[in-house]
Parts: C-alpha cells; structure tokens; sequence
C-alpha cells in the first residue's frame, strides 16, 4: 500500500523527530538553565526543518508534473505540492528563528511552543498533499488544535488566553462546517477519494445536495484563510496572542490553506468552479474592502495587520477567479512577496513593540533611529502596493489573470 512512501519521507521525519524531541525536551527542562535548555530545544527543531526542506528539494529533482499516488491516494505529490511544501517549511523555521529573542523576553519558556510549531507545519504538509477527504480532515484538526494551544501558550496573561478560547470557539464551528460538508459530499457521491469525487462529478448530473457539501468546505477553507465574511476572529486572535505566534498565523497557515484551496479548485471540484466561482468573487471583493476599511481605526499595530492580512487575502482570492495556470502562477508570486513583506514587518514589531501594541509608539521613531524608521516605511509602502516596490507589482498580476 506505501509503494511511493519516500514520497512522504519529509513528513515521517517530522512526526518522528517531534516525538523524540518532546521526548527530549522533557528531561532537558529538568536539568540546568531553562533559557539554555529552551534554545537547544529550538535549534534542534529549526535544524529539523531545514533537513525536511533539503528532503523536499530532493525531491523536486525526480518527481514530474503528473501526480503521484501515495498509501492508495491517501496523500499525493506532484511538483505543485512539493513547492508549496518547501516554502511552509523554510517559513516555520524563519519564524523560529524570528522568535529566538522575544520568547526569552515574553517569558514563553516552554520548550514545547517549538514543538507545536513543528507539528502544526507537519499538519499543512499533509494538508496540501491530502488526495482524500478523510486526510483532509484529519491534517486540518493535527494544525488546528496546535493552532489553538499556540495562541493560548502565554498562560499567564489574560489577553493569550482569551485569545485561545476565541480560537477554539469559532475554529470548531469552522471544522463543524467542514465536517457537514465532507458528509454531504460522501453521501452522493459514495466516495472521499479525490480521484473518484472527480471522476464522479464529471461524468454524473451534480445535485444540489453536492454543491452545498462543497460550499461548506469551501466556506470552512476561507474561515481558515481569515478571508470576509469569516475573519471575525482574527483581529482578536492576532492582538491577544504572543506577537510571534501571530507572526506564525499571518504567514504560514496562508500558504498552506491557499494551496489546498487551489488543489481543490483545480481537481475534484473543477467541474463546480462555476457554481463556486460567485462565493469566491463575493468573499474576495468583501475581504479587500473589510481589510481596508477596518484598519482605519486601528490603534493597535496588531489588529492593523490582522485587517491588512484580511485585505491581502481578498487579492489572493482575486487570482483563484480565473481558474487558469497564470491565475495560480500570480498568487504564487503574490504569496512569496507577501511572506517576505510580512517578516520584515514582523521583525519590525517584535523589535520595537516590547511595551504595549499602540500605533502612537512610533511617533518620533524617524529621529531616534532613521535607517529603522525607513526600511518600515518602505515596508509598509509595499505592503500598499505603491510603485516601484514589490508589492505593486505583485497586485496587477492578481487582476491581470482575471
């Protein structure tokens, strides 16, 4: 049944080492200092990380464009998928590598926060090469619930917890909806495979019974995505958790929901995009007025990149409308400028947000530190898309493939 398992190598390697590690990590914290024990713990999962992305490049070398089946279609590769996984691992691990400093200083001193991180990339990994319903499944709840303990890690402070409990909240209705609809899908259908979901809506009359099913997954996907309607949580997810931790949620869940989203678009239900297409013009649409409008107001820097995250995410949607291979090709370049374009800004914060999240504390920034003050205009120049920075160029390709 694993005839092609060395296709799955990366993801066996991190479920492995992230067992060993928790392992290790539990008889580190009881010896000596537990700041020198949490950074062991940390460059061991980075190391891990990177070794998983030289097992992906390898990878690259030998698979083609057709794709492979895996543990009878459980999981899948093909070159797309390799691609996406590499960039979500190298993304887990620059985000590691962003928080060596601020978790000392925030006091986040579990070595388990690590190992969350490796688990959760474990889970968009599976997530993106999934090739059934059930995997799909599964893989979003092993990201969610380390998603949920993520934003709740910082147990002494009121605002993390608060933030976890929202979190959980609406992300089990999310997986609820999700859940109906994978239902909905297999009772018509009589299938959870992709290949057969797909070969079943091209060759049958799809009922309406389908379409809603796959409305609740696609609906359940942009909940994940923070994308409008469905993003009421993130502005309160993203200020009340540890400000690397929101680093993690704004960049790397993005990539990994977006290419998913995009499989599912491209394969089992290709056949419905029309039927879908309105959902997704709707939510794109609404997203980018949301995201712009309701930053206006902020006063916190955090809710201002939660609602800059939503408006980014209604642009990426705006590239899935075409359905074509240069609609996927820009929101692949749209989504790495937008990961470099966020770690700066993260970086950014982490560095000089260390007392309270206001705007105001900015002001006066371009005489105490000028080179600071402006490498973060830029950023945020480009961030708004204003010529000739990255993020101009990257907004005409999502309209353009349209």
């Amino acid at each position: 049944m694993l005839e092609n398992i060395n296709w799955i190598l990366p993801e066996v390697f991190l479920a492995i080492t992230a067992t060993v590690l928790l392992g290790y990590g539990t008889i580190l914290s009881k010896l000596g200092s537990q700041v020198s024990q949490l950074r062991k713990i940390n460059w061991l999962t980075i190391i891990t990380l990177l070794f998983s992305a030289v097992l992906l490049i390898e990878q690259l070398g030998f698979v083609s464009s057709n794709q492979v089946l895996v543990g009878g279609g459980f999981l899948v590769a093909n070159e797309f998928i390799i691609g996406i996984k590499l960039i979500l691992v190298l993304s887990s691990a620059l985000v590691l590598i962003l928080g060596l400093k601020s978790q000392v200083e925030d006091k986040m001193l579990d070595y388990e926060f690590s190992q969350l991180i490796l688990l959760s990339t474990l889970g968009m990994m599976l997530l993106v090469g999934s090739g059934d319903l059930i995997m799909l499944y599964l893989a979003i709840e092993l990201l969610s619930l380390s998603f949920y303990v993520l934003a709740s890690i910082k147990r002494h402070s009121q605002h993390s917890t608060e933030a976890g409990l929202k979190y959980f909240l609406l992300g089990a209705l999310s997986s609820g909806l999700l859940l109906f609809g994978m239902a909905l899908v297999y009772a018509f259908t009589g299938a959870t495979s992709f290949v057969a979901i797909s070969e079943f809506l091209w060759y049958s009359s799809s009922s309406t019974e389908i379409l809603i099913g796959v409305t609740f997954i696609i609906i359940a996907l942009l909940f994940k995505l923070a994308a409008a309607p469905f993003h009421m949580w993130a502005p309160d997810v993203y200020e009340g958790s540890p400000t690397i931790v929101t680093a993690f949620f704004a960049i790397v869940p993005k990539i990994g929901t977006l290419g998913v989203l995009i499989l599912l678009l491209t394969g089992p239900f290709l056949s419905l995009f029309n039927e879908l297409q309105p959902i997704i013009l709707f939510s794109a649409c609404l997203s980018l007025i949301v995201g712009s409008v309701g930053a206006l107001n902020q006063a916190k820097m955090k809710r201002l990149l939660a609602y800059s995250a939503i408006s980014h995410i209604g642009f990426l949607l705006v590239g899935l409308l075409p359905n074509s291979l240069l609609g996927i090709h820009a929101c692949f370049v749209y989504i790495c400028l937008y990961i470099v374009m966020s770690f700066n800004t993260f970086a950014f914060v982490l560095a000089n947000f260390r007392h309270g999240n206001f705007i105001t504390q900015l002001s006066g920034l371009s005489r105490q530190n000028p080179i600071l003050a402006f490498t973060f205009a830029f950023t945020l120049l480009s961030i708004a898309g204003v010529p000739p920075l990255a993020g101009f160029y990257s907004i005409p390709g999502a309209f353009t493939s349209s």
